[in-house]
């Protein structure tokens, strides 16, 4: 499993099915047994569930990570790193 979270190379989100294979892992691991994880039984959807969560959770994480950097700030983020060097940022052209 590759490495996640801020790494070297930058910000690394784990994604819901790395997260998936954790949550089940660590279950079967705590409990020391051998589960049945098919959508008929119920730990299967709790734990997809859990799971999406999660990666909505490390979503966010990147968008905020990724307003901390003019090469992927947009918006209100843009605005603040561009003042923070003493420029201001060009409005969009109006379209037709």
């Amino acid at each position: 499993m590759p490495d996640y979270g801020l790494t070297d190379t930058g910000f690394v989100p784990l994604t819901a099915a790395d997260d998936l294979s954790i949550i089940r892992a660590s279950y079967e691991t705590a409990t020391g047994l051998s589960i049945d994880w098919d959508t008929d039984e119920i730990l299967g959807p709790l734990t997809v569930i859990a799971a999406d969560r999660d990666a909505a959770v490390w979503d966010v994480l990147q968008a905020l990570y990724d307003s901390f950097n003019v090469s992927t700030a947009v918006g209100a983020s843009l605005d603040a790193l561009a003042l923070l060097v003493g420029v201001t940022r060009d409005p969009a052209p109006y379209g037709t």
